[in-house]
């Protein structure tokens, strides 16, 4: 099973923008993922709210891909709401694009 797989059957992350924002604002959201082929208006607008609050984000595949990671239909947005897997997912991130030159896929 994949890490992001894992995050979301423990209920540790929220998905799509207002959820996300919702998470952010509450203090509750620790790492954004955003997939590679969301839109121009909404990357701009979700990086704006993270960079306010202090909130690491970082590109991930394509909608497809990260739905497939859930189980879910396309998802262009996440967001990691425990410190403890958001910093097991960003060491995960590192490693996987340091072996293949980059690139979201939450497999440990």
């Amino acid at each position: 099973m994949n890490l992001i797989g894992l995050i979301y059957k423990a209920k540790k992350l929220e998905i799509g923008m207002d959820n996300v924002i919702d998470s952010i604002k509450e203090g509750n959201c620790y790492l954004v993922i955003y997939a590679e082929d969301i839109g121009a208006n909404s990357l701009k607008k979700i990086k704006k709210i993270c960079q306010a609050n202090g909130i690491k984000i970082i590109q991930g595949k394509n909608k497809r891909i990260i739905g497939e990671y859930l189980g879910k239909r396309p998802v262009g947005l996440i967001g990691i709401t425990d410190p403890n897997f958001a910093s097991k997912l960003t060491r995960s991130i590192s490693e996987e694009g340091n072996k293949n030159g980059g690139g979201v896929d939450g497999k440990n």
